[in-house]
């Protein structure tokens, strides 16, 4: 489960670098961007949110895995 935890998040952090870079090389031309570019944009960063949650709940699942299945004896 850590192994999927760790996947998602370096894909996360990847997807940022591809946001910025997507954003940063849409600056120069400005005057033709249209609704179109910034839709896509924000698509990309929902979808990025979207998987993050996934991630953290992931990660949530393994602290209550571990909390819940100790048992003392």
């Amino acid at each position: 489960m850590n192994l999927y935890y760790n996947a998602l998040h370096e894909l996360v952090c990847f997807g940022t670098h591809i946001l910025a870079w997507h954003l940063e090389e849409g600056k120069g031309r400005l005057e033709e961007r249209n609704e179109i570019d910034l839709a896509e944009a924000l698509l990309f960063r929902y979808i990025l949110e979207l998987i993050d949650a996934i991630s953290v709940q992931i990660k949530m699942g393994l602290l209550f895995l571990v909390k819940y299945s100790y048992v003392p004896f």
